[in-house]
């Protein structure tokens, strides 16, 4: 639905505007975390077929897409906060080498710039996936996503002026 208005294309009566659409998509967001939450373990690709490496990529990839259209169609902050937690739930579950780790890295950045304009929930969640993408890609964060997290202007630092102190307490990874 979503990219028949990214795309301009006349709607289609059966196609729902974005003020329908966010909130579904959202909530099926939301569930899909806690369905894969609730696997836990089992959820893995270690454990073999039907999870393999390729599916959880292959997921991660449509999450981080689908995110990212809803974006530039119209900003949700309950969209991009469940759409973080399930990056995060899935990022848990495979390693990111290579294309996935440039678009994970890319989508994390993405998400900080938003932190402003946002309330806490959407920051916390936010502080929580970049602890997660800095505990799971590691030494192999490139220098350019340091320096951008760590750059003067960056909204990580300025994070830690917000006038909720949950969000001033400093998390594992991100401690500046």
């Amino acid at each position: 639905d979503l990219n028949h208005v990214t795309s301009g294309e006349v709607l289609d009566e059966d196609i729902p505007p974005p003020s329908v659409s966010l909130p579904k998509l959202a909530a099926l967001l939301r569930v899909f975390s806690t369905v894969v939450r609730s696997i836990g373990e089992r959820f893995s690709p270690v454990r073999g077929p039907p999870i393999t490496e390729v599916y959880v990529t292959d997921v991660l990839n449509r999450v981080l897409a689908c995110v990212t259209a809803a974006k530039q169609v119209q900003f949700s902050e309950a969209v991009l906060t469940a759409g973080n937690e399930c990056v995060g739930v899935l990022l848990a579950s495979v390693e990111p080498i290579g294309q996935l780790m440039e678009a994970v890295l890319a989508y994390g950045l993405d998400q900080l710039d938003c932190c402003l304009a946002c309330g806490s929930d959407y920051s916390l969640a936010v502080l929580s996936l970049l602890t997660l993408i800095v505990d799971q890609v590691n030494t192999r964060l490139p220098v350019s996503f340091v320096e951008r997290l760590l750059a003067p202007h960056s909204q990580l630092l300025n994070l830690r002026f917000h006038p909720e102190k949950e969000v001033c307490v400093p998390h594992s990874s991100l401690a500046v």
